[in-house]
This record gives C-alpha cells, structure tokens and sequence, in this order.
C-alpha cells in the first residue's frame, strides 16, 4: 500500500468528544466548530456492554453518563426508513439475514436486535427482550442532550435522509457526520454546512500533507473532526506532536475503537481529544484514575 493511500485511511478510518474539545484558531466559514463534552465515546452504543446499536444501548450510556458522545451508523431500509446499523446485513446482530437495504422497515423492525449478544457468563441475556433495530429519529429522540457522531453507510438518499432527520430533531449542534465515502460528505458539505463533518480521506490527505510537507500556517481545514485507529497511525508514524498541531487548529481528534484499559489510558495521556470504546466505562475509569 504506497504511503499517499495509508494516510488517507489513517486520516479518515473511523470513525464518531472532550472536556471541551481542542480551542484553537477558527474554522473556514461553511465549516461547523465541534466543542465536546467529555473524552469518552461509546461505539455502536457501547456494543461491548450491551446490543449494539439498539435504543436500549444508547439511553442506558445516556443515562449513566451525561458528557458522553454516542457513535453508531446509519442505512436506509428498501422504503426509505433511516435506521441504525453498522453491517450491510442483519446477520451478525440479529436473527435474521440479508441486506438491511433489501428489507422493508416493517421486515427489520421484526427482528430481534439483542439475539446475537453474549452476555459475560457465555450466555444471550438478550434473546426474545423485545430489542428492535432503531430508527436514527429515535435514538435522537431518546438521547436530545447527547452528542452523535454518525456515519452513512449503504442505501438510496442515505445522506439526505440523515440530513432530514439531524434537522427534524434540532440536532443541527450535536451531530457529527461521517462517511468512507467523500460522495456522501461532499452532499453534506453542500446540502448542510451548518452540521459538523468529520474528515474525509481526500480532505484528511489535503490535512497530512500540509501538516508534513507543506504551509501548515496558512492551511484552512475543511472538516472540523479529524478519527485515526491506533494502527493507521502506526503505519505512518504519526506522533503526539503531529495530533497537538491539528488541535491546534481548532480540530478535535478521536481515537477508534479502544478497548485496552493500557492503550486507553495512554491515549488519555498523550492529550487526545476523545476515546471511542466498546467498554466506555472503562474510558470513565481511566479518567477516574487521572483525576489529581
């Protein structure tokens, strides 16, 4: 893989807040400032906890921990409803199978969401609760003082129906939006300027290179949240100096998917803006454990 494509996926591999975020020089206009909470973020709603990506997983970190940001993904069903879920399929996370995009909202609401979950003594706790696969409406409903970041994934408007739902709720001030794929945040960037967009891996390369090689003092970021994973960073070398330097202009920056009690402390330490965790209880004990 040649070094151009490795920072490309180091700079945007997220995925989607702390104490308040990194303060720094402000943003290009068009460029929504993101200003965090906390320094912990539950991935799919905390999946290492409880079901992934279910409204039971996300109210219970919101109503365990008020400074949390909430992370998860979003697809649209065959008739157009925007729900949660990460997989291009339903098999991993629920009793069904096949392509959430193929299936209807009233085929996937008749799933179970917490099937496949195994609770810590080897066992599925959740099988046959009641557990659904939520509609982003929902989750936004069931969470309105929360952070969010979000990533599209699969479907037909994918974006525009996100943009409809962060709208239809207020949500404009405490969603991040996120996206492997640059189509989908250059519709953001056109259709919704007012909502926070995480880098994408043209604009994250654009970043590394004015960073490394270029007029980092004249550069204008063009996105407002900067995700790596602890291995893309690796690959490229980048340092605790290189992440203080995009702090500094203004970008907070997350670490993905943590769940090392070590690996979570150290990346507290090094003073990074948020960690993003299966077990986000962990990340609240090492802050536990920081505190003078």
């Amino acid at each position: 893989m040649s070094r151009t494509i490795r920072i490309a996926a180091f700079c945007f591999a997220i995925l989607l807040a702390a104490a308040p975020a990194a303060q720094g020089e402000e943003l290009r206009p068009g460029v929504a400032k993101v200003e965090l909470k906390g320094h912990a973020g539950a991935h799919r709603g905390g999946g290492g906890l409880w079901p992934e990506a279910t409204l039971y997983a996300y109210q219970h970190c919101a109503e365990r921990w008020p400074d949390m940001l909430l992370e998860g993904d979003v697809q649209t069903t065959s008739d157009g409803e925007l729900v949660m879920m990460h997989d291009a399929t339903v098999n991993r996370t629920t009793d069904g199978e096949g392509l959430i995009t193929a299936k209807t909202f009233e085929e996937v609401r008749a799933l179970d969401a917490g099937y496949h979950f195994k609770g810590p003594e080897g066992d599925f706790p959740f099988r046959g609760k009641g557990l659904q696969v939520p509609t982003f409406a929902e989750v936004l409903a069931a969470c309105p003082n929360h952070q969010f970041l979000i990533e599209t994934k699969h479907g037909e408007k994918v974006v525009e129906k996100t943009i409809e739902v962060i709208r239809a709720a207020g949500a404009e001030s405490r969603v991040i939006v996120a996206s492997f794929n640059p189509l989908h945040m250059g519709t953001f960037r056109e259709k919704a300027p007012e909502i926070a967009r995480c880098f994408d891996p043209s604009n994250a390369l654009l970043l590394f290179t004015a960073l490394n090689s270029g007029d980092w003092q004249g550069y204008e970021p063009a996105a407002s949240y900067l995700a790596f994973s602890p291995g893309l960073a690796k690959q490229i070398g980048a340092t605790a100096e290189n992440f203080k330097a995009i702090q500094a202009k203004g970008i907070p920056v997350q670490v993905h998917t943590v769940n090392s009690p070590e690996a979570i402390r150290e990346y507290l330490a090094m003073g990074i803006d948020l960690v993003l965790s299966d077990y986000p209880d962990r990340v609240y004990e090492a802050l536990d454990e920081a505190k003078p």
